[in-house]
């Protein structure tokens, strides 16, 4: 019986977990919250890729046509730290937010399956994913419909099979109800097979 409300713990804990607010680094050394109260686009890098470092001069020159739009670059490589975070910034100064993704949460969140990889994010749900060095008018015509709130209707929802986060922790949560509902009638049935059984002792 503990063991089964063991796993029960865990498997909540782990859609839990799901929901907790994506958190990175920032240069400063900080933890933030990404917002959750507007769209924004995160590229996630890594310091050491070739191709981020090609796609640096286009993501400037569009983001240089916008008036604080809402961009992260994020590493979320496992060799980078700090220190190489802040010399890739000092050799592709970035006017936007750059920092880490800690322990890869977001990447692996969203199923990031390469660098570079940009995400839209409303509310922390999946509105699209391009994957691979994009050009400049590919990430214009994006950077468009983030800042008019238009729709993404063109673009790929999905990193992972077109499932968005908010699908994976809606299912979650279905998948520990059921798995509860079980163990409760599965217990239930043992206690009224154990009651039906004459007593031994008479």
């Amino acid at each position: 019986m503990k063991l089964r409300f063991t796993f029960i713990f865990l498997l909540i804990l782990s859609v839990v977990q799901a929901q907790t607010p994506l958190v990175y680094t920032n240069l400063s050394g900080n933890t933030q919250n990404l917002p959750t109260d507007k769209t924004i686009v995160v590229e996630i890098f890594a310091t050491w890729c070739h191709n981020c470092q090609s796609q640096h001069p286009d993501l400037k020159e569009v983001y240089s046509q916008y008036i604080s739009f809402p961009l992260y670059s994020l590493s979320s490589s496992s060799s980078d730290n700090m220190t190489d975070v802040i010399s890739y910034n000092v050799t592709y100064p970035s006017p936007w937010t750059l920092g880490i993704d800690n322990n890869q949460t977001i990447s692996g969140t969203y199923g990031v399956p390469g660098f570079p990889t940009f995400l839209v994010l409303d509310g922390g749900d999946l509105k699209a994913c391009l994957v691979g060095v994009q050009s400049q008018d590919t990430l214009t015509k994006l950077f468009d419909v983030v800042q008019s709130g238009g729709s993404f209707g063109d673009y790929q929802t999905s990193c992972n099979n077109g499932q968005s986060s908010f699908t994976y922790i809606i299912l979650g949560l279905i998948g520990s109800m059921l798995v509860i509902v079980y163990f409760i009638w599965s217990d239930r049935k043992k206690k009224n097979s154990q009651a039906d059984k004459p007593n031994q002792s008479e």
